[in-house]
C-alpha cells in the first residue's frame, strides 16, 4: 500500500499530519525517517524535532535526521517536503503559515489540500519579550510607548508565525504602523539579534522565553 508523506504542524497548535490514507505497511519503516524543519536551527520547533528525533530507534527500529530547510515563512521546507517520495520516510515539523499562504497565493508551489492533519503533538504560545526597564517592558507601557508618537517606531522580531500575533493584536489597537515587524527563518536568528541589540523586541515560543529569563529578558504579553 502506498504510503503518504507526513507532516507535523507546529505552531499555536502543534500536529502531526500527513498527506494520504493511513498507513498499513507492517515493515514500516523501513529505514530512517527525515525529519524536516522549514526553521533555523535553534527554534522551539527545532528542539521539539529533535526530542523527537531522538527516540527514533525506541519507537521505530530506525533512526529520524533533522534537516533544517528554512526560509520564505516555512514555504522552502513545505516545498522541499512535497518533493519527497511519498513512502512515510519524510515528516514535516512545520506551523499553519505557508499553508494560509499558499491558500491566497496566485500559484502557490504546493497544494495543501494534498496534507491531512493526523494528530496534535504541542501547542506553542508566542510570547513577547522585551528587555527589563525599558519603557515598553511591560504591556500597559508598551501600547502607551507606540501611542506617543515622539517615541522612535519599535522593531519586533521572530518568525512569520510568530509575527502573527503582536500584529493582530497592534492592528486591533490602531498602533500597527508604529512598528516594524522583521521576519525571520528561525527564531535562533530572531533571538541573537534580539540579545545584539539589533532589534527592541522578539516574539518566541515560551520555552524559548524560559531561556531567555536570565538574560535581562522579560514578557511583555503572551500574543495569542
Amino acid at each position: 500500500m502506498k504510503l503518504m508523506k507526513l507532516t507535523a504542524l507546529a505552531a499555536m497548535g502543534a500536529s502531526l499530519a500527513f498527506a494520504a490514507p493511513a498507513f498499513a505497511d507492517s515493515d514500516y519503516p523501513s529505514g530512517t525517517i527525515k525529519t524536516i524543519v522549514p526553521f533555523g536551527a535553534g527554534g522551539g520547533t527545532d528542539r521539539w524535532a529533535r526530542v523527537m528525533s531522538s527516540v527514533g530507534f525506541d519507537v521505530f527500529g530506525h533512526g529520524m535526521h533533522v534537516q533544517n530547510r528554512g526560509g520564505a515563512g516555512g514555504t522552502i521546507g513545505w516545498k522541499y517536503m512535497m518533493d519527497q517520495k511519498a513512502d512515510g520516510h519524510a515528516i514535516l515539523m512545520a506551523s499553519p503559515t505557508p499553508v494560509m499562504a499558499a491558500l491566497i497565493e496566485k500559484n502557490p508551489p504546493y497544494d495543501p489540500a494534498k496534507v491531512r492533519i493526523a494528530a496534535y503533538y504541542s501547542v506553542m504560545k508566542p510570547t513577547l519579550v522585551a528587555p527589563k526597564g525599558k519603557p515598553y517592558s511591560t504591556w500597559a507601557g508598551l501600547v502607551a510607548y507606540l501611542k506617543d508618537d515622539s517615541n522612535k517606531k519599535l522593531t519586533i522580531g521572530g518568525t512569520m508565525t510568530q509575527l502573527l500575533g503582536p500584529a493582530s493584536l497592534l492592528a486591533q489597537l490602531g498602533l500597527e504602523k508604529r512598528v516594524i515587524l522583521v521576519p525571520y527563518s528561525g527564531t535562533g536568528k530572531a533571538v541573537n539579534d534580539y540579545l545584539g541589540g539589533h532589534i527592541a523586541m522578539v516574539n518566541v515560543t515560551t520555552s524559548t522565553a524560559v531561556g531567555l529569563a536570565d538574560k535581562n529578558a522579560i514578557v511583555v504579553n503572551a500574543s495569542s
